[in-house]
């Protein structure tokens, strides 16, 4: 009998839950390692529990899910249960630890109806995975532009809902509170349980128990704020490796902070020191601990950098607006170029020749290999696996383009040390 149903994935692997209310194995997640390499349940379990740890110590407002046990893939667990999950699955590294509650039906409908293509809407509506609904809250970012795309595609599991998107919803009262248990919780990870939080995952969804004196309700109902995703975590030290090593997981991450040059920057920025401060008196024998500034400071010297560097409209692009951004390989600024300099090649998108054929010929043969991440998993792994090969089709001065053989697509990777992410506002069909 299969009881167990997928409610989600990432490149670490799949995730999966009871459907039946009287399983003992009901209102827990099942995260299984089988997904893309070099990920560790093992990591995650170890940080998960030291952060539970430190939540308990440091009280602040954000939901940690429960941890149960780490099963292993020789744990006589298995033996009683892989019958639970799909034909075909074998035993593996798995964690299993509370489930997050999904967000409410008038919720989803309401980011349906707002949202969602049209011709889309009923069946989301009526879609037993899009129940699986957990809101991603992107304070550090907004859509650049909001004309409907001409893909049609819409998934309510991990939904990321962008700065702009909060305001349209009437959210703007509640932005600054969100950016606060952000910044606690940053703060209890660095210096309570001395963990970078490298990509780990803020999801607004409803508390696990009624009467919860942090709830928040407004639009997306009654929601606490949560994290989850601890494998890529690493421990730190409190010396400037620990604060440059955290300033990168800073902006390694998905954009849940604010960013400097935000209004909601201020915010974020006075709590996590306050919090940082209180959390580490004990520890610095009365003395000011200056790391915590350090590393606001650090991160607002990056950001003037990176922001001098980017173009005003990295953040997000619509489908719509894609050719903007796309560029054959004859047309990639700042490209490496043969000594033969191609023509352009034209809007329409003809094969190019000569010289340029030539070129491109020497840029595909160099391979790169780029896997996804949880960010926008779902989308990603369905259309091109959770690990796959890429070949570079150029490269410009704030990223590389990298084409999937025998796809239409092409991908545009944001930063050249970021070939750890595939950003789905830069998927774009190839014009070759």
């Amino acid at each position: 009998m299969t009881e167990f149903r997928r409610i989600g994935a990432g490149f670490c692997g799949t995730v999966w839950t009871s459907t039946s209310e009287q399983s003992v194995h009901f209102g827990y997640a099942f995260k299984r390692e089988d997904g893309g390499p070099g990920r560790s349940l093992l990591n995650d379990s170890r940080m998960h529990q030291d952060i539970l740890k430190a939540h308990n110590v440091t009280a602040v407002e954000v939901s940690v899910p429960y941890f149960g046990r780490f099963i292993n893939s020789e744990d006589e667990w298995w033996t009683a249960n892989l019958r639970y999950f799909p034909s075909g699955y074998t035993p593996c590294n798995t964690i299993m630890a509370e489930r997050i509650p999904a967000i409410p039906q008038d919720a989803r409908e309401l980011l349906i109806d707002k949202y969602c293509p049209e011709k889309l809407a009923e069946e989301i509506k009526c879609s037993v995975t899009n129940q699986d609904c957990l809101i991603r809250p992107y304070l550090g970012r907004r859509r650049h532009n909001t004309r409907p795309s001409r893909f049609a595609a819409f998934s309510l599991r991990n939904y990321p809902l962008h700065l702009d998107q909060m305001e349209e919803l009437g959210l703007s009262s509640y932005l600054s509170r969100y950016a606060e248990i952000m910044a606690e919780t940053l703060a209890m990870m660095h210096w309570a349980a001395a963990i970078d939080a490298n990509d780990v995952e803020f999801v607004l969804a409803p508390p696990r128990e009624k009467g919860c004196s942090s709830v928040i309700s407004n639009c997306l109902g009654n929601h606490v704020m949560w994290i989850l995703d601890f494998d890529c975590c690493r421990k730190m030290s409190f010396d400037d490796d620990g604060i440059d090593q955290a300033v990168t997981a800073f902006f390694k991450n998905d954009p849940f902070f604010p960013r400097p040059g935000q209004d909601l920057w201020e915010s974020f920025r006075r709590r996590y020191i306050l919090t940082s401060i209180r959390i580490l008196q004990d520890q610095f024998d009365g003395s000011s601990p200056g790391l915590p500034l350090k590393f606001v400071q650090r991160v607002e010297e990056w950001s003037r950098t990176e922001s001098a560097r980017l173009p005003p409209s990295w953040c997000a692009t619509d489908p719509e607006d894609e050719k903007k951004y796309f560029v054959t390989v004859g047309q990639l600024p700042d490209i490496r170029r043969t000594e033969t300099p191609s023509s352009p090649v034209s809007s329409s998108g003809n094969t190019a020749t000569g010289g340029q054929q030539d070129q491109r010929q020497r840029l595909l043969s160099q391979e790169s290999t780029i896997t996804t991440t949880s960010s926008f998993a779902e989308r990603q792994q369905a259309a091109i696996g959770a690990n796959a090969s890429f070949r570079e089709i150029g490269r410009s001065s704030v990223g590389k383009t990298f084409e999937k053989t025998g796809t239409i697509w092409a991908y545009k990777i944001l930063l050249l040390n970021r070939t750890d992410k595939l950003w789905n506002n830069y998927l774009m069909p190839k014009q070759l």
